[in-house]
């Protein structure tokens, strides 16, 4: 294996790490693009265009 290699399959396990490690603090795809229901109309419509 290259240097290369190496650090294209570090950097996805870290990826894979981080996405596992933070699973927990989005329950729908609903509430992630809503912000979980706290956000107020406007600003999330501001960052969904």
């Amino acid at each position: 294996m290259t240097i290369d290699t190496l650090v294209v399959l570090a950097y996805f396990f870290f990826l894979i790490a981080i996405g596992w490690m933070f699973r927990k603090f989005t329950t729908s795809t609903s509430d992630y693009f809503r912000g979980g229901g706290k956000m107020l109309w406007w600003m999330v419509g501001a960052t969904a265009s």
